[in-house]
Formats: structure tokens, sequence, C-alpha cells
């Protein structure tokens, strides 16, 4: 939460001086001004404006980048439910992935686990696609903090035998 009130000078004056804000964030973070970025979407968002999947992801990133990880949580969170109810299973998986990340580095680690187990459901009967990639690098990292190195191999091996058939290095 305090990553948005310390927002709130910028998001004040954004309010004063974007009529499209989320070209303004756009553009932003196109100049790598994080925080005016993420202020953009606040505002845009705050007036009611209805962000779409890539909107709610760029804020998130944007978060990211300034070093706001709690900011990002509830875009991510956002961007995956829409993604769900759209049926983009494996687009959730990834964004599910996102939030793991995010809140295993704010050192939330049950919230991590969490949201990892949610991605291993979401590509559970996917096969090895890209999602099934992104959540066994996690995974891999994951069982490295917790001193299981050969699962953590396991994992890092098929995160990269994928990520190879899939001709994503990512």
């Amino acid at each position: 939460m305090g990553d948005v009130l310390s927002l709130e000078p910028t998001i004040t004056r954004a309010m004063n001086l974007a009529p499209d804000s989320v070209a303004a964030a756009r553009q932003a973070m196109k100049l790598s001004e994080w925080d005016e970025a993420v202020a953009q979407f606040i505002h845009t968002d705050r007036s009611g404006v209805d962000l779409d999947v890539a909107a709610l992801l760029d804020w998130a990133f944007a978060a990211q980048c300034g070093g706001r990880l709690a900011a990002a949580v509830e875009p991510l969170e956002r961007a995956l439910r829409q993604q769900t109810l759209h049926g983009q299973t494996e687009a959730a998986a990834k964004t599910a992935v996102e939030l793991a990340r995010v809140q295993c580095e704010r050192g939330l680690g049950v919230a991590a686990e969490g949201w990892l187990k949610h991605a291993e459901r979401l590509v559970q009967n996917s096969g090895d696609c890209e999602a099934s990639g992104h959540v066994a690098w996690l995974r891999a990292r994951f069982s490295v903090v917790s001193g299981e190195y050969g699962t953590a191999l396991e994992f890092a091996e098929k995160a990269e035998r994928i990520g190879r058939a899939c001709n994503n290095p990512d």
C-alpha cells in the first residue's frame, strides 16, 4: 500500500495533465519514467476506465521496473482474472507465475507458493507449452531456495527442454 500512497502527488498531477492516461503511461514507460507510468495507470483506473489485460500487465511491469513490487500485485491479479474469464489458460498461467515471482521477491513465500501452485493447476493438462516452461523455471528457482538441488535440476532441465521446443529462450 505504501507504494501507491507515495505516488499520490504524481497521481494528482497526472489527473490534470493527461486526457489519455494509458497512452501517457506507455509514453512514460518508453522514457523509463516508471513512477510516472504507474501514476498514469492508477489515474486511468480511478477514473473508471476498464483497463484491458495489456494495460494491466504494462502497469505491473512499470511498477516492477520502478522497484514498487507491491504496486504490481493488484494489476497482475486483475489481468489473471480477465485472462481466466476469457479462457486464456496459458496466459493466465504465465501471469500466475509472474505473481509468484513478485511475491517471492517481496519475501512473501506462502503467497508465492500459492500462486505457483495455481499456475501448475492451470497448465496441468497443457503438455509442454510455453506456460508450463515458465512454471518449471520458477519451480526450479523455488527448489534451489529450499535446498532441493536434484529437484531444481530436474525442473531447470524441463524448462530448458520446453524453451527449446517452443523456440523461446525465456
